[in-house]
């Protein structure tokens, strides 16, 4: 429906042009700002997207050095179990984090 309107005005606009000399066009001066302002808003979203961007990089950086340093630890504290239990343990706990 508003693709059909939207042409029909179109071809009305253009054959009032054309045959009967009468102008409803307007000047493009209107575009030209709207290009300024909606260039504006691409930006700042851009740049509100890519500081989120950092701040979830930021925040997966500290879970993995968490997951590390928590490996490390368990490693540490049981490196005197030399049982197979207790290597299987340590594997699974690496696997999961």
């Amino acid at each position: 429906p508003y693709c059909i309107s939207n042409v029909s005005l179109t071809i009305l606009i253009y054959y009032l042009r054309t045959f009967h000399n009468i102008d409803l066009t307007f000047s493009d001066k209107g575009h030209s700002f709207m290009s300024m302002m909606v260039s504006f808003l691409v930006v700042t979203r851009s740049s509100i997207v890519y500081s989120r961007f950092m701040e979830a990089r930021e925040y997966l950086n500290e879970a993995m050095k968490a997951c590390r340093e928590f490996s490390q630890h368990a490693i540490t504290f049981t490196r005197y179990e030399t049982t197979p239990r207790a290597k299987l343990w340590r594997a699974e706990v690496l696997r999961r984090t």
